[in-house]
């Protein structure tokens, strides 16, 4: 690869969970801040960004072991489907998925 040559072990470009990017520590306790509260996040981005690494590595650290994680893929969500108006019903986009309250 590209970077081994260049002395590196892994891709420094690589944006996937790589805790030597500057921010994404601040961005997991904002996200861990948001699970504790209760709150739905919604995380989007291109594919290969590191949203589902991002979330594991969440999902696998000690202080979020008595949280239930469910992941959706936005891929096969129709384009014409009003999605932002889902979730700003406040948790109608949960009753439409389960058909009740988390």
């Amino acid at each position: 690869m590209w970077y081994k040559k260049l002395g590196f072990k892994d891709n420094p470009l690589d944006v996937r969970s790589n805790t030597n990017l500057i921010g994404v520590d601040d961005v997991e306790h904002t996200l861990k801040d948001y699970i504790k509260q209760g709150q739905m996040c919604h995380l989007f981005g291109f594919t290969g960004s590191g949203k589902t690494s991002m979330l594991e590595r969440i999902r696998k650290s000690a202080e979020m072991s008595n949280f239930k994680f469910v992941y959706l893929s936005g891929d096969r969500i129709k384009p014409e489907h009003d999605l932002e108006k889902d979730f700003s019903k406040r948790r109608g986009f949960m009753n439409t998925i389960f058909g009740k309250k988390p």
